[in-house]
């Protein structure tokens, strides 16, 4: 059915699907029920990935905690990283936090950037930190490259 809305991950999770057994989504009641206790509207791209894979998506997120059940606990983890690095920039008031990886990466976007906004990010270990700099167009290329690093065949 077509509900006249883009579709950002239809080639992903095609691709995905194609390779991967078993992707988990959310329901549309814990989407909502995130925004609403976050009180957040996520953007369209990123809700389109917890419909279709938010609570597993193969070996592209393993060891992460991305997914709809470590989503709340994780959006204070980062501001701790940061201090421990002694990283004077703050994250923006807008910044949702999406993935933390073994607690020395996180991934973010803004609320406040579209429906397919860019994903920025910190590492621990990096000589020169820079929080406020896309490090990826669009929450679409994020997972793209993901996949790649992952090698799942096209």
């Amino acid at each position: 059915m077509d509900t006249g809305r883009p579709n950002y991950l239809e080639a992903i999770v095609a691709r995905l699907n194609k390779n991967y057994v078993g992707l988990l989504p959310c329901t549309i009641e814990e989407v909502n029920q995130l925004e609403t206790s976050l009180q957040i509207k996520l953007p369209e791209a990123y809700r389109e990935y917890l419909l279709t894979m938010g609570k597993y998506s193969g070996k592209i997120n393993e060891g992460t905690d991305c997914f709809y059940d470590d989503l709340i606990r994780i959006q204070a983890w980062p501001k701790e990283l940061l201090k421990e690095n002694s990283i004077q920039d703050e994250l923006p008031s807008d910044a949702f936090i999406f993935s933390m990886h073994q607690g020395y990466e996180f991934w973010y976007f803004r609320i406040s950037e579209g429906d397919n906004p860019p994903v920025y990010g910190f590492h621990e270990g990096e000589d020169d930190p820079q929080l406020l700099v896309a490090q990826f167009p669009t929450f679409t290329d994020y997972i793209l490259t993901l996949m790649d690093a992952f090698k799942v065949p096209e």
